[in-house]
């Protein structure tokens, strides 16, 4: 099994050879340039929350039935919708709690409001992947873009039991802050290569994003 230190070597390797664009088989400046364009959104205090809601860009960061609900839900109900991000995005609150909030919440919108609206067999399809999403454009130097065999990964590498689901998000946060972000921090060739090319561009600086991307690269 490889070590985190072989990983992000490895991903430092390739980004050396062909920086976060340029293999066609791995693209990951989009990412960069998703988070920048959409920094602090989506904005809770916006006059229109459907209309924000709706301005939100994720491509392939969730699943296309995803945005179809969450739109949904912006659209039939959004001021409770406004509440339960207002809550997400609420740092003094547990992470655990917020996650666990925003999922009751709109699991509970679908299921009362919205359900009629479509066929029956359809949900709010909030899972942690798409939480992961609002998080990081809100506060991308605290939070990136998750992924489940991302995260599974991790904890084979680390040795450590993975967590049921609901519960995977915050673990992954903190075994990519205590096992992965150190030691990305101290390749100061890799920081170095990332930082100047997304300077390049005018993109936002986020080291758990890189942290993510080296893992995304040794998982794929």
């Amino acid at each position: 099994m490889m070590k985190i230190e072989d990983i992000v070597s490895a991903f430092k390797k390739h980004q050396l050879q062909y920086g976060l664009d340029g293999d066609s088989g791995l693209k990951e400046l989009y990412k960069w340039e998703l988070v920048t364009k959409q920094y602090g959104h989506p904005n809770t205090d916006a006059m229109d929350f459907a209309k924000e809601i709706n301005s939100i860009q994720l491509q392939n960061l969730c699943y296309p039935p995803q945005v179809t609900a969450y739109r949904s839900i912006a659209k039939y109900e959004p001021e409770e919708y406004r509440r339960s991000f207002r809550i997400l995005f609420t740092e003094t609150i547990d992470l655990q709690e917020r996650v666990d909030s925003f999922t009751s919440t709109c699991k509970a919108l679908w299921d009362n409001k919205i359900k009629s609206h479509f066929e029956q067999n359809t949900s709010a399809m909030c899972d942690e992947r798409l939480i992961s999403c609002f998080l990081t454009l809100k506060y991308p130097q605290k939070y990136t873009f998750y992924k489940s065999d991302v995260y599974s990964s991790l904890c084979n590498i680390l040795g450590v039991e993975s967590k049921k689901a609901g519960y995977k998000l915050v673990h992954f946060y903190e075994l990519l802050n205590k096992y992965v972000v150190p030691v990305v921090e101290n390749d100061k060739e890799l920081m170095d290569s990332i930082s100047k090319e997304i300077d390049n561009k005018g993109y936002i600086h986020s080291t758990l994003l890189i942290a993510q991307t080296a893992l995304w690269y040794y998982v794929c």
